[in-house]
């Protein structure tokens, strides 16, 4: 079960995500400013429901933290993915068909599961479709809050200055739940020991 849960998590496809499968929370390396975003993450997988949002710049940790709560939630056997917003709205095109079946089935398959860890939440292509779609399954997900678990990840802090003015709603959302700035510089030299 939990290879079939590995396989379908967004993590364990060849590529650039390939690497995140592996992550746990004992690699998690701790330095100056870090503290908060990891401990929040951590509590989210003890609570096993709800929001959490992180943000902050490219490269301290977001991406890592989403994926390890992603691979914590297979190890208990729950249904948990990880996807860029762009991606989980190409999916969702893909599957848009005369018939709906195959759009059904995807938008139900992003909605229902666990643990959905979103990344990069402010940054794809926008057009209307891609909108409205979009706020239909983040609805979705923020009305099952109390029985699964939604992470989120952003360059931008959620309704700061930047902010897209069309993600209102979403960082509305948001500000119900934990929204953590993501700090402590750059994680990378210290998940590879330096």
């Amino acid at each position: 079960m939990s290879e079939y849960l590995r396989q379908n998590s967004g993590l364990a496809s060849s590529g650039t995500t390939s690497w995140l499968s592996h992550v746990k929370r004992s690699d998690w390396r701790s330095a100056e400013g870090r503290e908060p975003q990891f401990e929040a993450t951590m509590k989210l997988i003890t609570q096993g429901k709800g929001w959490l949002t992180l943000w902050g710049p490219f490269g301290v940790g977001k991406t890592w933290l989403l994926a390890c709560a992603v691979n914590e939630f297979i190890q208990k056997r729950q249904q948990s993915v990880y996807v860029t917003a762009g991606k989980l709205l190409d999916h969702l095109r893909d599957a848009y068909g005369p018939d709906q079946e195959g759009y059904s089935y995807a938008f139900g398959q992003w909605s229902s599961c666990y643990a959905l860890a979103i990344d990069e939440v402010d940054s794809y292509h926008k057009t209307s479709w891609a909108a409205d779609k979009y706020r239909q399954l983040m609805e979705c997900r923020y009305n099952l809050r109390d029985e699964s678990v939604t992470l989120l990840a952003c360059n931008i802090q959620p309704g700061g200055k930047g902010w897209p003015d069309d993600l209102g709603w979403l960082a509305s959302r948001m500000s119900e739940f934990p929204i953590i700035e993501a700090g402590g510089g750059d994680v990378r030299p210290l998940m590879k020991g330096g």
